[in-house]
């Protein structure tokens, strides 16, 4: 069992036989904590938060979001459209470059997002490397494969850890929505 994250960098050193991922343990658990936070959309990661839209009908992207499962006013879930539509006068909401725009001015909204997973670097630990320390030990395998340019090693990393992501992901929407699909609603850009 991999318990922090000196375990998780000693195991991958030790599996993938590369004397130079202690040397670039942040840089590779940086982009293999990139690539978690695009594909993994669980309960641990889900915030909901009051927003509250200036005259203008903006309001500024929370911290750490990473992408939008819902957006509602009142009892109503807003539609993600373009800006143009927003501009126009229509309803819904659009992201641009860190702001939320919507045709409601000075309005509370409530958000339902996903944030970034916490940085192990930083922290020793998360409750992703307690809860599937082999989700982080795949995505750290692949990063130290690619480093090395030995592709068929990345690949076959990459493709066991999304498999385990998909495993993950699927156990926690049949805990959260009774086996039913929810839609995220974007990606921030």
């Amino acid at each position: 069992m991999i318990n922090d994250y000196p375990e998780l960098i000693a195991e991958v050193t030790e599996r993938s036989d590369s004397a130079g991922v202690p040397l670039r343990h942040a840089m590779l658990t940086g982009m293999a904590g990139n690539e978690l936070n695009k594909k993994l959309n669980v309960s641990e990661m889900e915030i909901e938060a009051t927003l509250t839209t200036d005259a203008d009908g903006e309001v500024a992207v929370p911290s750490g979001l990473q992408s939008i499962r819902s957006i509602m006013y009142g009892k109503k879930i807003l539609p993600k459209v373009n800006l143009r539509v927003i501009k126009g006068g229509g309803s819904g909401y659009a992201i641009v470059n860190g702001t939320i725009y919507t045709s409601l001015a000075s309005s509370d909204l409530v958000a339902t997002y996903y944030t970034a997973i916490p940085g192990l670097v930083a922290n020793n630990t998360n409750w992703l490397l307690s809860a599937n320390p082999e989700i982080y030990l795949y995505a750290l395998l692949k990063q130290a494969f690619l480093v090395n340019l030995d592709i068929e090693k990345a690949s076959a990393a990459g493709k066991y850890m999304d498999q385990l992501i998909d495993d993950f992901n699927m156990h926690d929407a049949v805990a959260r929505f009774n086996g039913s699909t929810h839609r995220n609603l974007g990606t921030v850009i």
